[in-house]
């Protein structure tokens, strides 16, 4: 071959190398970085003849491509790189190690020797990647010029000695994880997850396969860095090969699964795994379990690493199968010793005695009760002691030898059942008992023990004499009771009760001729026993339910009584009155219900005539009520008509003077005042009245007035104040607040004949009390209380204080509308008002307002004067009035006053009247009540089409008004005086002069 060492070169030093020797020296060495050996430096030579010789692995690398040169030791560290490797760089040989060693490389070629021991290398020397580990030295290697050329290793593989060292470790700490662990399901997650560690993989698992042979169960998986496999997966998925070798119990050991075309690509895809290792167990010939071990990458699987995994897998199934049993094992004796609780418990709450006994009649376990029965708590026996403490007789009177006892008997292997014997005590006293006796056994069928079972009969023989003495009677006293139950049943017959019991499904129990009759009269069916009740009158679905809702009612164990209509109109509707009662046994049971049913026509409708004529009472009383009241209005506005009427005659005298001619205008003025405070009252009684609630304290308002109500009342009369401390704010129309205050301090002082003591109270509370029929009702109220010491009010009274001109006074000392007002300021607020009198003791009035918490609270009154009636300047004034004298009247006061008047007969003109002059008005001054749009309707479309126009309202009374409020509008009541229409108009007209 060119280029290698012949014989004779006189090269020596490659001679004795053995297998390398042989092969550096028939090696061509055109392509060597090193070129042929007769060029190498002898200490090149020295070197490579050193490591030739030597039995322990070694290599040199020289030159500045350092060229590879290694012994026959070192030959197989290198494995399928031999003998490609002789003569090559070092570089190319080893790059997949290269960066762990260049660090060492770099400095054993600067002079410095390096030593490394048990180091992991990742080499791929059998055509694929496998974790190695080395303990070596790297030294320096210097040429003649004392520079250093190259470099030499002593190296030594470690790496079954640490794989060694790293299973026992591994051994030593997976038995102690293992060792503390009784549950199966943590014996299977600390062996996946110590196996999952120790090898690096990315999953270890443990699977069972279920009792279908066709789907495994997932119960324990260590994962890293992917999802851990739990729950229930078919076998198919896994590849029906792969499966098919595991049934056979071998271990499936697969380096790439994308190598493999028997295996199912989307289930390892879907599951991040590129090689597994799968370990089955089989038992019985049936594959049980698999251990299994994922890698992400492909793994040349060593057989250490295999049998590592079968050998975790082996002792993880020993260990799993060992608690399995020892839970079993624990739950059978926790279990066991339950039902022997329970049995025991049992037997000690049994009526009748047992006890249970060895093969040689010692007792084992005996209850209360046969201790009670045999208080020597023995069973005769064979034993010569037992046969001292019982002496026996069977029902002839033969004394029974001990060895025929039923215990002694079940000894030997007999069956006794039901013997009775009379037994007499050491102290005489003899007691009837019924013995069975029970041979136990084990499992080889040898007789073990017995169980006795120890019954007082006593008491049942004693009756079965007394029985045998009382059967001379028998037919007597059969006779007695079937005519007792025959007197029930004619009772039962004969009563116009209509009686019917049903049982818990609606069967018919029991009926009489009367309910028989009654449901044939309504229905038209005729009942017998056994029938189902609903069924009768299936065909009916109306009358079906309404029996089934009261039958219901009855069979869910209620008890009551109802008056309802039935039957069909076909036939005939009946009222009746039933009562419901539940049936029951003898023991208490419930076991269905009965009814008994009157006919209550005639009743019912005697009631409905009843009501009828008390409701036409209670109207003819409004009637009563209406034309009284319609004649007190009459009778007041009579008398106040009189004074005008007569003052206007005498005002149209030429020559009556001015002094008289002020004292009639201003008896006018006075009266229209007292006519208006009179339809104040009525509409404040009707709850009609136009209120301006505004929120204010009570209590201020009450301490404002309390010197008017001393000049009111008069100097004999004591007014005693008391107000809470706490703010009473409520949302009311002052002025009829005050009202309602001085009409029932009017009336208190009429009741006291002008002496006595009143007392005045506001207070929080937090309900209006029922009183009669009226009921209470809950919340925070404000009550303002008047209380007297006069003579009371009768109580034949009390229910019509409040109707419209009631009045116990004289005549002509009273309108009787004061309280009147009240109560409809007291509705109309949202309240009430309660009366409490004793005769000879006084009366207390309380009028209940409901509180608020937050407002802008309203100061005390405060006097106004009558101011002249100031003139219009000329502001232009659009008066919307359907009434003719009213319109007229009001257009001559306006121009009286200085204003411009327009005149509109109702709310559509008044539009036309705003559109043509385009809003050029300053105010608009409206009734309220009129025909077609109101005047309420016709403010909010002005202030819809003109915002900026003021609006004021006017009206003596509107319902609109009363229900709604004034939405915002300004209002005017009726009768107003001239000086406060002047001031309204201006008021709301300034700033709009033209």
């Amino acid at each position: 071959m060119h280029g290698s060492v012949g014989a004779g070169t006189g090269l020596g030093f490659l001679a004795d190398g053995g297998r390398m020797g042989a092969l550096m020296r028939a090696h061509d060495w055109s392509t060597s970085p090193l070129g042929h050996p007769e060029t190498w430096p002898q200490s090149l030579r020295s070197v490579v003849g050193l490591l030739l010789g030597s039995r322990f692995p070694m290599f040199v690398a020289w030159g500045e491509e350092l060229g590879f040169l290694y012994n026959d030791a070192y030959a197989e560290t290198l494995g399928a790189k031999h003998p490609h490797a002789l003569g090559a760089r070092f570089r190319d040989i080893w790059s997949e190690i290269w960066p762990d060693i260049a660090p060492l490389i770099d400095a054993a070629l600067a002079g410095e020797a390096t030593y490394r021991e048990d180091l992991p290398l990742l080499m791929n020397r059998k055509g694929f990647d496998e974790q190695t580990w080395f303990t070596f030295s790297y030294s320096p290697v210097r040429d003649t010029h004392g520079r250093v050329a190259g470099m030499f290793c002593v190296c030594t593989e470690t790496t079954r000695q640490v794989l060694a060292d790293r299973q026992q470790a591994f051994w030593l700490g997976f038995e102690e994880r293992l060792r503390g662990l009784s549950s199966p399901r943590a014996i299977m997650s600390a062996a996946v997850e110590a196996l999952g560690r120790h090898l690096g993989a990315i999953r270890a698992g443990y699977s069972e396969v279920q009792d279908d042979d066709e789907t495994i169960l997932c119960e324990a998986c260590y994962a890293d860095g992917v999802e851990p496999i739990l729950g229930r997966f078919s076998l198919a998925e896994f590849g029906s090969d792969s499966i098919m070798r595991q049934r056979k119990g071998r271990t499936e050991i697969c380096a790439d699964v994308q190598a493999d075309p028997g295996q199912v690509q989307a289930t390892w895809a879907a599951i991040e795994t590129r090689s597994y290792v799968s370990v089955p167990l089989v038992r019985d010939g049936r594959f049980t379990a698999s251990f299994y071990v994922n890698f992400r990458e492909v793994r040349n699987w060593s057989p250490e690493e295999v049998a590592l995994i079968e050998e975790v897998a082996a002792r993880t199934w020993d260990a799993v199968e060992r608690a399995k049993a020892e839970t079993a094992l624990r739950e059978s004796e926790e279990r066991l010793a339950r039902e022997r609780a329970v049995l025991a418990t049992l037997v000690e709450h049994l009526p009748v005695g047992v006890i249970v006994v060895d093969r040689d009649a010692q007792p084992l376990m005996h209850n209360s009760a046969y201790g009670q029965i045999v208080p020597e708590a023995v069973i005769p026996s064979r034993l010569p002691a037992a046969q001292e403490r019982w002496i026996g007789y069977d029902e002839q009177g033969q004394r029974i030898r001990p060895n025929m006892y039923p215990g002694a008997r079940a000894l030997r292997g007999e069956l006794v059942r039901d013997a009775e014997y009379l037994h007499q005590a050491p102290g005489g006293r003899e007691t009837w008992t019924r013995v069975s006796g029970v041979p136990l056994r084990d499992a080889a069928g040898q007789v073990i023990g017995a169980l006795c079972v120890v019954v007082d009969i006593d008491a049942y023989k004693r009756v079965e004499a007394a029985l045998r003495d009382l059967n001379e009677t028998l037919e007597e006293r059969v006779a007695d009771a079937l005519a007792a139950r025959q007197v029930l049943a004619d009772v039962v017959e004969s009563t116009k009760a209509a009686v019917l019991a049903c049982d818990l499904d609606y069967r018919i129990l029991a009926i009489n001729r009367a309910n028989a009759a009654e449901l044939e009269r309504v229905y038209g069916r005729r009942p017998k026993l056994g029938d189902h009740l609903l069924d009768l009158i299936a065909d009916l679905p109306e009358h079906q339910a309404q029996v089934a809702r009261n039958w219901d009612r009855a069979l869910a164990g209620e008890e009551f009584m109802i008056v309802e209509e039935f039957g069909d109109a076909a036939h005939e509707r009946v009222s009746y009155e039933v009562r419901f009662n539940v049936l029951r046994d003898r023991n208490g049971n419930r076991v269905g219900a009965f009814q008994t049913a009157y006919d209550v026509s005639d009743r019912v409708r005697a009631q409905e005539a009843l009501e009828a004529a008390q409701e036409a009472l209670r109207q003819a009383q409004k009637m009563e009520a209406v034309g009284q009241l319609t004649g007190g209005v009459a009778h007041d506005f009579n008398n106040l008509l009189t004074v005008i009427r007569s003052s206007a005659g005498l005002l149209r005298r030429p020559d009556l003077a001015d002094e008289r001619r002020r004292i009639y205008l201003d008896a006018i003025s006075d009266t229209v005042d007292r006519a208006a405070k009179l339809t104040g009252q009525l509409l404040a009684f009707a709850r009609r009245q136009a209120l301006k609630p505004e929120v204010f304290d009570a209590s201020e308002r009450v301490q404002a007035l309390n010197d008017m109500l001393r000049t009111i009342l008069g100097g004999r009369i004591q007014v005693v104040t008391e107000v809470s401390p706490e703010r009473c704010l409520v949302e009311a129309d002052v002025g009829q607040f005050e009202t309602a205050l001085v009409n029932m301090a009017v009336n208190a002082r009429d009741a006291m004949d002008g002496e006595g003591r009143l007392t005045v109270r506001v207070e929080r509370v937090s309900a209006v009390p029922a009183d009669g029929e009226r009921s209470g009702q809950t919340g925070a109220f404000v009550t303002m209380s008047i209380t007297d010491t006069g003579a009371g009010i009768p109580p034949e009274h009390l229910s019509r204080i409040f109707e419209p001109f009631f009045t116990t006074k004289d005549v002509g000392k009273g309108t009787g509308l004061g309280l009147s007002q009240v109560y409809g300021f007291a509705k109309q607020s949202g309240g009430d008002l309660r009366v409490t009198s004793q005769l000879g003791r006084g009366t207390s009035f309380t009028l209940y307002l409901p509180q608020v918490e937050h407002g802008e609270v309203t100061g005390p009154a405060e006097t106004r004067r009558a101011d002249a009636a100031e003139q219009g300047q000329g502001r232009r004034i659009l008066v919307v009035e359907d009434n003719t004298e009213v319109g007229t009247f009001s257009t001559q006061l306006l121009q009286d006053l200085g204003y411009e008047t327009t005149w509109a007969v109702n709310a559509e003109e008044a539009l036309a009247r705003l559109a043509e002059n385009g809003g050029g008005f300053d105010v608009v001054f409206s009734d309220v009540v009129m025909p077609g749009m109101s005047g309420m309707e016709l403010g909010h479309e002005i202030r819809r089409r003109y915002p900026g126009l003021p609006i004021v309202l006017t009206s003596g009374y509107s319902e609109v008004l009363a229900d709604e409020g004034r939405h915002g509008f300004e209002l005017l009541q009726k009768p107003y005086a001239v000086e406060d229409l002047s001031r309204v108009l201006r008021r709301v007209s300034a700033g709009r002069i033209s």
